[in-house]
C-alpha cells in the first residue's frame, strides 16, 4: 500500500471541511490499490533536459509543466513564493493482484507550490514478513511490514526516489532496522531521516515535513493554519496568502492576498464537470481501462482568472484549458490537457500520437510522442526514443514564443515563462553549491 503525505496543497477537489486539512496531511492511500508501479518523473528534475515557453517540456519523458505565478514576495532567510502548477502526465497503470488498471493522478495534474524545501513522502507498504530469534529456551516469531519505495515530492512537485528502507517496527528483536538516513541518486543531495522524516539537504536539517509548520534551519517559518491561511516570518499575524475552495466536488478556488496599496488581488480557479473515460488499448501488458461504467466523472480546472480580469472591461485577463476527447467515445475526455488559452490570446495545444491505439506509453503512462503547435502556426515535434533519447524538430520554436506571450504587466504579474525557467536556474544554483 503506498502512502503520502503533504504539507500542502491548492486544489484537491474535496468539501470544503477537508478542503483545508489536506494543505497539511494528504493522504490517497485509500484511493490507490495496494500495489502501483512507478508514476511517471514530473516537475524539474535535476540535471535534466527542457525545452519549450511558457510550458516547459521534459525532453525525456515529454511531461508539460505549467506554472502560474499567483504570489513570489521577498521574505527573511526565505522568500514566500506560490505557483499553481499543471503537469501533463496524469495517468499510471496501477497494479492489484493480477489485476492492472489506469489510475489518475488525484488532483489531475494540478497543484499548488510549496516552500521549496517543504514537500511530501510517499512509500510503500511490503507485504507481512516474519523472522525468528532465540530467547533463553525458545524460538520466537515477530512479524512486521517493510517499508520501501520512499520517494520524497519537493515544494515544485518533482520526485526525489530514495535509496533504503525500513520495517515499521514489528519486529525490533530480529527485522531490519526501524530508522534509517535515506539518500538520493539522482544529484539533488537531499536526505531523508526516516520515520520521522525530516528532511536535509547540502546545509543541514530543513525540519519536519509531516507538521503544519515549515520551519528553516535559520529559525524562519512559513506555515498555514486550518483555514487555508499561508504565514511567513515577516506577516505572522496577517495572512501573507489565503487559499479558499467551494463546493463538493470543487467548483472554484480562490487565491487571494494584499497589494502594496493595502487592495486584494484574486486569483480565481474555475473547474468544470466532465465524463471521464480513457481507451488507450494496451494489450502488452493488458491495462483495464478506466471509466468504463460510463458514469465516472470528475471536475477539471477549464479556467484561472487573474487578479485584473473583468467580464465587461477585461474578459481575456484569463488563461482557459480544455482537454483530450476520448477516442470512440463521444461526451466522454480522458484528462490529458490539450488546449492553453494564454491572457494574449495566444493558443497552445498538444496532440498525443504513437504508443498504444490510445498513444500513450503502456508502461507508464507518459507521453511516446508529443506535437506541439502554437497559434502563430510554429510546430514543434517530440518523440520520447528508447532510453529517453529524443528526437525533435524546428526547435527554434522556442526562441519565438517568449515574444508572443508575454502577460499585461498592469497586474503585477510575472510570465510563466520566467517562472519555470527561474525554477530551473534555481535548481542548478543548488547542485552548484555541493
Amino acid at each position: 500500500m503506498t502512502r503520502i503525505y503533504r504539507f500542502a496543497l491548492a486544489t484537491r477537489r474535496s468539501s470544503p471541511a477537508t478542503f483545508f486539512l489536506s494543505l497539511f496531511l494528504y493522504f490517497v492511500a485509500s484511493l490507490l490499490p495496494p500495489s502501483a508501479s512507478a508514476q511517471v518523473q514530473r516537475g524539474i528534475p535535476p540535471f535534466g533536459s527542457f525545452g519549450g515557453g511558457p510550458d516547459i517540456i521534459n525532453l525525456a519523458n515529454l511531461n508539460v509543466r505549467l506554472a502560474i505565478p499567483v504570489l513570489h514576495k521577498p521574505g527573511r532567510g526565505q522568500n514566500f513564493n506560490y505557483d499553481i502548477l499543471h503537469d501533463s502526465s496524469v495517468w499510471y497503470p496501477v497494479t492489484s493482484g493480477s489485476t492492472t488498471t489506469w489510475q489518475p493522478d488525484a488532483q489531475w495534474g494540478w497543484t499548488g507550490s510549496i516552500p521549496r524545501a517543504a514537500g511530501y513522502v510517499t512509500y510503500t507498504t511490503g507485504p507481512l514478513e516474519s523472522c525468528r530469534f532465540f530467547q533463553e529456551t525458545q524460538w520466537i516469531t515477530e512479524y512486521y511490514h517493510f517499508l520501501s519505495n520512499w520517494v520524497y515530492f519537493d515544494g515544485l512537485g518533482t520526485q526525489h526516489p530514495m535509496v533504503g528502507g525500513i520495517q515499521d517496527g514489528g519486529a525490533p528483536d530480529c527485522g531490519p532496522s526501524d530508522t534509517a538516513m535515506l539518500t538520493t541518486n539522482d544529484g539533488s543531495a537531499y536526505k531523508l531521516s526516516v520515520p520521522d522524516e525530516t528532511l536535509y539537504t547540502v546545509v543541514g536539517a530543513v525540519g519536519l515535513l509531516t507538521g503544519q509548520t515549515f520551519t528553516d534551519r535559520n529559525g524562519n517559518k512559513i506555515n498555514v493554519d486550518g483555514s487555508g491561511h499561508f504565514y511567513d516570518t515577516l506577516s505572522s499575524t496577517t495572512p501573507a496568502l489565503t487559499v479558499a475552495s467551494t463546493g463538493s466536488p470543487t467548483t472554484q478556488t480562490t487565491y487571494t492576498y494584499n497589494v502594496p496599496s493595502g487592495a486584494t488581488a484574486t486569483f480565481t480557479m474555475i473547474y468544470t464537470t466532465f465524463s471521464i473515460q480513457t481507451n488507450f488499448g494496451c494489450t502488452s501488458p493488458n491495462i483495464g481501462e478506466y471509466g468504463t461504467n460510463g458514469t465516472t466523472t470528475a471536475n477539471l480546472v477549464t479556467e484561472i482568472r487573474l487578479p485584473d480580469w473583468n467580464v465587461s472591461t477585461n474578459p481575456n485577463s484569463r488563461y482557459t484549458f480544455s482537454y483530450e476527447n476520448t477516442p470512440g467515445h463521444s461526451g466522454f475526455v480522458t484528462g490529458r490537457l490539450v488546449s492553453i488559452t494564454l491572457p494574449t490570446g495566444g493558443t497552445i495545444s498538444y496532440q498525443y500520437y504513437a504508443g498504444g491505439s490510445g498513444n500513450i506509453t503502456c508502461a507508464d503512462g507518459s507521453t511516446a510522442a508529443l506535437q506541439r503547435s502554437e497559434s502563430a502556426g510554429n510546430d514543434w515535434h517530440l518523440l520520447q526514443r528508447q532510453h529517453h533519447k529524443l528526437h525533435h524538430h524546428r526547435s527554434q520554436f522556442t526562441h519565438h514564443a517568449a515574444k508572443r506571450h508575454d502577460l499585461p504587466t498592469n497586474s503585477g504579474l510575472r510570465h510563466s515563462r520566467e517562472s519555470a525557467r527561474r525554477e530551473v536556474q534555481q535548481r542548478r544554483r543548488a547542485h552548484r553549491v555541493r
